[in-house]
Protein backbone atom coordinates (compact mmCIF):
# COMPACT_ATOMS: atom_id res chain seq x y z
CA UNK A 1 0.00 0.00 0.00
CA UNK A 2 1.62 3.32 -1.12
CA UNK A 3 1.67 6.07 1.62
CA UNK A 4 1.57 9.87 1.67
CA UNK A 5 4.68 12.13 1.80
CA UNK A 6 2.17 14.73 3.96
CA UNK A 7 1.72 13.42 7.46
CA UNK A 8 1.83 14.54 11.26
CA UNK A 9 2.36 12.70 14.15
CA UNK A 10 2.12 14.16 17.75
CA UNK A 11 3.35 12.29 21.47
CA UNK A 12 4.71 12.74 25.19
CA UNK A 13 6.17 10.61 26.77
CA UNK A 14 7.50 11.04 30.61
CA UNK A 15 10.65 9.69 32.51
CA UNK A 16 13.35 10.38 35.18
CA UNK A 17 12.21 13.60 35.72
CA UNK A 18 11.26 14.57 32.27
CA UNK A 19 8.43 15.36 30.23
CA UNK A 20 9.32 15.44 26.35
CA UNK A 21 6.97 16.07 23.20
CA UNK A 22 7.85 15.57 20.19
CA UNK A 23 5.75 16.92 16.45
CA UNK A 24 6.43 15.71 13.30
CA UNK A 25 4.94 17.19 10.01
CA UNK A 26 5.80 16.78 6.69
CA UNK A 27 5.24 17.85 3.05
CA UNK A 28 5.85 17.15 -0.36
CA UNK A 29 9.68 17.17 -1.65
CA UNK A 30 11.27 15.49 -3.99
CA UNK A 31 14.16 14.23 -1.68
CA UNK A 32 14.53 13.56 2.18
CA UNK A 33 14.99 17.00 3.79
CA UNK A 34 14.90 16.61 7.80
CA UNK A 35 14.39 19.75 9.96
CA UNK A 36 14.98 19.76 13.57
CA UNK A 37 13.62 22.35 16.39
CA UNK A 38 15.37 21.27 19.72
CA UNK A 39 15.82 22.31 23.11
CA UNK A 40 19.11 23.19 24.76
CA UNK A 41 18.80 19.73 26.78
CA UNK A 42 18.67 18.08 23.53
CA UNK A 43 20.92 19.52 21.08
CA UNK A 44 24.12 16.66 21.28
CA UNK A 45 21.52 14.46 19.62
CA UNK A 46 20.58 15.64 16.34
CA UNK A 47 22.77 12.92 14.78
CA UNK A 48 20.72 10.14 15.94
CA UNK A 49 17.39 11.74 15.61
CA UNK A 50 18.22 12.49 12.05
CA UNK A 51 19.32 8.87 11.50
CA UNK A 52 16.31 7.66 13.06
CA UNK A 53 14.17 10.01 10.83
CA UNK A 54 15.93 8.82 7.53
CA UNK A 55 15.35 4.84 8.25
CA UNK A 56 11.55 5.75 9.17
CA UNK A 57 10.97 7.83 5.72
CA UNK A 58 12.23 7.43 2.24
CA UNK A 59 10.80 11.29 0.88
CA UNK A 60 9.47 14.77 2.04
CA UNK A 61 10.11 17.56 4.16
CA UNK A 62 10.22 16.81 7.12
CA UNK A 63 9.87 18.95 10.58
CA UNK A 64 10.54 17.86 13.86
CA UNK A 65 9.79 19.80 16.81
CA UNK A 66 10.71 18.48 20.63
CA UNK A 67 10.53 20.10 24.03
CA UNK A 68 11.51 19.38 27.49
CA UNK A 69 10.20 19.91 30.68
CA UNK A 70 10.31 18.97 34.10
CA UNK A 71 7.99 16.92 35.81
CA UNK A 72 6.20 17.99 39.34
CA UNK A 73 8.19 15.37 41.28
CA UNK A 74 11.36 15.91 39.52
CA UNK A 75 14.57 17.39 42.41
CA UNK A 76 15.37 20.73 40.76
CA UNK A 77 18.60 21.81 41.56
CA UNK A 78 19.63 25.87 40.90
CA UNK A 79 23.16 26.81 40.68
CA UNK A 80 24.49 30.31 40.49
CA UNK A 81 28.01 31.13 38.86
CA UNK A 82 29.10 33.17 41.50
CA UNK A 83 32.48 34.11 39.54
CA UNK A 84 30.56 35.28 36.85
CA UNK A 85 28.17 36.90 38.30
CA UNK A 86 31.20 38.74 40.17
CA UNK A 87 32.64 39.62 36.80
CA UNK A 88 29.29 41.38 35.98
CA UNK A 89 29.42 43.13 38.74
CA UNK A 90 32.87 45.17 38.85
CA UNK A 91 32.11 45.84 34.90
CA UNK A 92 29.81 47.45 36.04
CA UNK A 93 31.43 49.60 38.72
CA UNK A 94 33.87 50.08 36.21
CA UNK A 95 31.94 51.70 33.90
CA UNK A 96 29.78 53.47 36.24
CA UNK A 97 32.73 54.78 37.55
CA UNK A 98 34.11 56.03 33.89
CA UNK A 99 30.75 57.39 33.20
CA UNK A 100 30.04 59.19 36.26
CA UNK A 101 26.81 57.97 37.30
CA UNK A 102 25.23 55.90 40.02
CA UNK A 103 25.78 52.18 40.30
CA UNK A 104 22.73 50.26 40.43
CA UNK A 105 22.97 46.94 39.36
CA UNK A 106 21.85 44.97 42.08
CA UNK A 107 20.98 40.83 42.74
CA UNK A 108 17.80 40.69 40.64
CA UNK A 109 19.22 42.34 38.02
CA UNK A 110 22.24 39.82 38.19
CA UNK A 111 20.76 37.39 38.28
CA UNK A 112 19.12 37.49 34.71
CA UNK A 113 21.89 37.72 33.16
CA UNK A 114 23.01 35.00 31.16
CA UNK A 115 24.96 32.22 32.39
CA UNK A 116 24.66 33.75 35.80
CA UNK A 117 21.56 31.49 36.69
CA UNK A 118 20.95 28.09 35.77
CA UNK A 119 19.66 24.56 36.64
CA UNK A 120 22.14 22.43 36.44
CA UNK A 121 21.37 20.99 33.25
CA UNK A 122 23.67 21.06 30.14
CA UNK A 123 23.45 20.76 26.44
CA UNK A 124 25.85 18.17 26.48
CA UNK A 125 24.60 14.15 26.89
CA UNK A 126 22.16 13.21 29.47
CA UNK A 127 21.37 9.32 28.88
CA UNK A 128 17.99 9.41 30.95
CA UNK A 129 16.78 12.30 29.06
CA UNK A 130 17.20 10.76 25.52
CA UNK A 131 15.63 7.56 26.37
CA UNK A 132 12.69 9.72 27.36
CA UNK A 133 13.09 11.50 24.32
CA UNK A 134 13.31 7.98 22.21
CA UNK A 135 9.76 6.94 23.47
CA UNK A 136 7.98 10.22 22.23
CA UNK A 137 9.83 10.18 19.37
CA UNK A 138 8.36 6.73 18.41
CA UNK A 139 5.14 7.49 19.38
CA UNK A 140 5.23 10.72 17.04
CA UNK A 141 6.39 8.80 14.12
CA UNK A 142 4.01 5.94 14.49
CA UNK A 143 0.96 8.70 14.80
CA UNK A 144 2.53 10.28 11.59
CA UNK A 145 2.78 6.97 9.52
CA UNK A 146 -0.75 6.29 10.18
CA UNK A 147 -1.94 9.65 8.91
CA UNK A 148 0.16 8.96 5.64
CA UNK A 149 -1.21 5.60 5.54
CA UNK A 150 -4.91 6.76 5.65
CA UNK A 151 -4.31 9.65 2.92
CA UNK A 152 -2.21 6.62 1.21
CA UNK A 153 -5.12 4.20 1.25
CA UNK A 154 -7.22 7.29 -0.06
CA UNK A 155 -5.05 7.83 -2.87
CA UNK A 156 -5.01 4.45 -3.79
CA UNK A 157 -8.93 4.29 -4.05
CA UNK A 158 -8.39 7.12 -6.74
CA UNK A 159 -5.69 6.04 -8.31
CA UNK A 160 -7.22 2.80 -9.08
CA UNK A 161 -10.87 4.43 -9.79
CA UNK A 162 -9.28 6.68 -12.68
CA UNK A 163 -7.32 4.66 -13.86
CA UNK A 164 -10.16 2.10 -14.80
CA UNK A 165 -11.67 4.65 -16.27
CA UNK A 166 -8.56 5.38 -18.59
CA UNK A 167 -8.27 1.54 -19.47
CA UNK A 168 -12.10 2.11 -20.46
CA UNK A 169 -11.72 5.06 -22.79
CA UNK A 170 -8.58 3.25 -24.88
CA UNK A 171 -11.09 0.13 -24.63
CA UNK A 172 -12.81 2.30 -26.60
CA UNK A 173 -10.16 4.08 -28.68
CA UNK A 174 -9.36 0.16 -29.65
CA UNK A 175 -12.61 -0.57 -30.52
CA UNK A 176 -13.16 2.89 -32.45
CA UNK A 177 -10.01 1.49 -34.38
CA UNK A 178 -11.22 -2.01 -35.46
CA UNK A 179 -14.90 -0.50 -36.14
CA UNK A 180 -12.93 2.24 -38.63
CA UNK A 181 -10.15 0.31 -40.44
CA UNK A 182 -11.78 -0.66 -43.39
CA UNK A 183 -13.06 2.53 -43.70
CA UNK A 184 -9.87 4.32 -43.27
CA UNK A 185 -8.27 1.62 -46.29
CA UNK A 186 -10.77 2.97 -48.79
CA UNK A 187 -9.83 6.37 -47.67
CA UNK A 188 -6.24 6.12 -48.30
CA UNK A 189 -7.36 3.95 -51.61
CA UNK A 190 -9.16 7.21 -52.69
CA UNK A 191 -6.67 9.39 -51.65
CA UNK A 192 -3.80 7.50 -53.19
CA UNK A 193 -5.26 6.74 -56.71
CA UNK A 194 -6.04 10.58 -56.94
CA UNK A 195 -2.69 10.91 -56.74
CA UNK A 196 -1.51 8.73 -58.82
CA UNK A 197 -4.19 9.14 -62.01
CA UNK A 198 -2.94 8.67 -64.68
CA UNK A 199 -0.11 6.73 -63.76
CA UNK A 200 0.90 2.94 -64.67
CA UNK A 201 1.19 1.39 -61.43
CA UNK A 202 0.55 -2.49 -61.19
CA UNK A 203 -2.77 -3.13 -58.69
CA UNK A 204 -0.29 -4.79 -56.04
CA UNK A 205 2.26 -1.86 -55.90
CA UNK A 206 -1.48 -0.14 -55.73
CA UNK A 207 -1.66 -2.19 -52.63
CA UNK A 208 1.52 -2.49 -51.16
CA UNK A 209 1.35 1.41 -50.87
CA UNK A 210 -1.80 1.28 -49.24
CA UNK A 211 -0.70 -1.47 -46.54
CA UNK A 212 2.26 0.78 -45.87
CA UNK A 213 -0.08 3.90 -45.46
CA UNK A 214 -2.36 2.29 -42.83
CA UNK A 215 0.78 0.23 -41.09
CA UNK A 216 1.83 3.94 -40.75
CA UNK A 217 -1.72 4.96 -38.87
CA UNK A 218 -1.66 1.68 -37.07
CA UNK A 219 -1.99 2.37 -33.28
CA UNK A 220 -2.50 -1.40 -32.29
CA UNK A 221 1.19 -1.01 -31.14
CA UNK A 222 0.39 2.01 -28.81
CA UNK A 223 -2.86 0.10 -27.59
CA UNK A 224 -0.65 -2.79 -26.19
CA UNK A 225 1.92 -1.01 -24.85
CA UNK A 226 -0.85 1.44 -23.09
CA UNK A 227 -1.98 -1.50 -21.68
CA UNK A 228 1.67 -2.79 -20.02
CA UNK A 229 2.00 0.77 -18.99
CA UNK A 230 -1.41 0.78 -17.27
CA UNK A 231 -0.83 -2.76 -15.65
CA UNK A 232 2.72 -1.81 -14.65
CA UNK A 233 1.21 1.18 -12.34
CA UNK A 234 -1.25 -1.18 -10.62
CA UNK A 235 1.62 -3.91 -10.09
CA UNK A 236 3.63 -0.51 -8.39
CA UNK A 237 0.60 0.53 -6.32
CA UNK A 238 0.44 -3.03 -4.80
CA UNK A 239 4.22 -4.00 -4.34
CA UNK A 240 4.42 -2.07 -0.62
CA UNK A 241 7.68 -0.21 -1.34
CA UNK A 242 8.11 3.56 -2.00
CA UNK A 243 6.21 4.25 -5.43
CA UNK A 244 5.88 7.92 -5.91
CA UNK A 245 9.00 8.39 -8.58
CA UNK A 246 8.17 5.67 -10.61
CA UNK A 247 4.23 5.94 -10.48
CA UNK A 248 5.29 9.19 -12.25
CA UNK A 249 7.83 7.82 -14.62
CA UNK A 250 4.52 5.25 -15.69
CA UNK A 251 2.40 8.35 -16.01
CA UNK A 252 4.74 9.71 -18.94
CA UNK A 253 4.66 6.86 -20.65
CA UNK A 254 0.84 7.00 -20.52
CA UNK A 255 0.90 10.10 -21.58
CA UNK A 256 3.61 9.59 -24.65
CA UNK A 257 1.15 6.34 -25.92
CA UNK A 258 -1.63 8.75 -25.77
CA UNK A 259 -0.56 11.68 -27.53
CA UNK A 260 1.52 8.81 -30.68
CA UNK A 261 -2.29 7.66 -30.91
CA UNK A 262 -3.53 10.79 -31.46
CA UNK A 263 -1.34 12.08 -34.03
CA UNK A 264 -1.57 8.71 -36.02
CA UNK A 265 -4.71 8.50 -35.97
CA UNK A 266 -7.16 10.57 -38.46
CA UNK A 267 -10.27 9.51 -36.74
CA UNK A 268 -11.41 12.83 -34.34
CA UNK A 269 -13.75 10.86 -32.20
CA UNK A 270 -10.45 8.85 -31.10
CA UNK A 271 -8.62 12.06 -30.65
CA UNK A 272 -11.85 13.24 -28.34
CA UNK A 273 -11.10 9.97 -26.06
CA UNK A 274 -7.50 10.49 -26.19
CA UNK A 275 -7.77 14.21 -24.56
CA UNK A 276 -10.14 13.14 -21.77
CA UNK A 277 -7.30 10.16 -21.03
CA UNK A 278 -4.92 12.83 -20.91
CA UNK A 279 -7.61 14.66 -18.46
CA UNK A 280 -7.38 11.56 -16.54
CA UNK A 281 -3.75 11.08 -16.24
CA UNK A 282 -2.99 14.47 -15.50
CA UNK A 283 -5.44 14.24 -12.57
CA UNK A 284 -3.44 11.20 -11.18
CA UNK A 285 -0.20 12.68 -11.99
CA UNK A 286 -1.38 15.69 -9.47
CA UNK A 287 -1.43 13.56 -6.92
CA UNK A 288 1.02 11.19 -7.48
CA UNK A 289 3.26 13.93 -5.91
CA UNK A 290 1.90 13.30 -2.36
CA UNK A 291 2.81 9.72 -2.83
CA UNK A 292 6.01 8.68 -0.85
Amino acid sequence: MIHSMTGFGRATASGAGYQVVAELSSLNNRFLETGLKLPRQLMAYQHPLRERLKQAVNRGKLNLYMSVSRTAEAAISVEVDEGLARAYRDASRRLATELGVPETLGTRELLQLDGVLSTGESSGENEELWAVAQQALEGALAAFHETRRREGATLHLDFTQRLARIEELFAQVAESWERNRPEIRRSLQERLAKLLEGSELRPERFEMEVAMLLDKQDISEEITRFRSHAELFLQTLESGEPAGSKLGFVLQELVREANTVSSKSPDIGITHLVVQIKEEVERIREQVQNVE
